[in-house]
């Protein structure tokens, strides 16, 4: 943060609110993701994919999210630079430079931002993922 010369109240590192799994959701955690520009997000070790990651997403706000496989395998993938930043966590050099470059470059980052909302709206909702599994399963029976 103090290399890249970020002023006080214009980041927030840590843990956010006293959410969990059977608390519902954090009116502070929400108001941070709701007034965010650039969020970046890491998946839990040996782990593709968690809530944090589709909430991100459905805040508006341009998201960072370490590679994984599941996201090519989905129907409707995500790509990078259009919808949202994977990065590799064992390059931090280069997620230094991407997220600089994101920092700077502040129109683009809302667009891929917005871009990655509406992908999501329109294809990654609980709705989408259910008709997609039943779908699948439909398919087999017809067989």
């Amino acid at each position: 943060v103090r290399k890249h010369s970020l002023r006080d109240g214009t980041y927030y590192i840590g843990n956010l609110g006293s959410g969990g799994p059977t608390t519902g959701f954090d009116n502070v955690y929400l108001e941070v993701l709701a007034n965010s520009k650039i969020i970046v997000t890491a998946n839990p070790a040996a782990w593709e994919g968690d809530f944090r990651l589709w909430e991100a997403l459905l805040s508006g706000a341009l998201v960072f999210v370490d590679r994984m496989a599941i996201l090519d395998w989905m129907p409707h993938s995500f790509q990078h630079e259009k919808h949202l930043i994977m990065y590799d966590p064992m390059n931090q050099a280069e997620f230094e430079n991407m997220l600089e470059y994101y920092v700077k470059n502040e129109a683009e980052a809302e667009a891929i931002g917005l871009r990655g909302y509406e992908h999501t709206l329109a294809h990654h909702m609980t709705t989408d993922r259910v008709s997609y599994i039943l779908n699948n399963i439909e398919s087999k029976l017809e067989l």
